[in-house]
């Protein structure tokens, strides 16, 4: 799965060839880095136990996507 971060800290995934803003199911607002349980994006490099090379972003609720691109744009 493919996602960015805009500059804005709003979270999009990519979607039928698009990038879909993702709605908090929550609050009525975007997801993203203005809600305090959404965390940094953290790295994930293979290993010989996980073959997996991408990224874990972890949200509300215990909620983690996995993303084997996530670009972040915030400055």
């Amino acid at each position: 799965m493919k996602g960015v971060i805009d500059e804005n800290g709003n979270l999009y995934i990519r979607r039928g060839g698009r990038q879909a803003p993702q709605l908090c199911p929550y609050r009525d607002q975007p997801c993203g880095d203005q809600c305090p349980k959404f965390r940094e994006p953290c790295k994930i490099h293979p290993t010989p136990k996980i073959d997996f090379n991408g990224c874990i972003l972890e949200l509300c609720q215990n909620e983690r996507i996995l993303f084997t691109e996530l670009v972040d744009e915030r400055k």
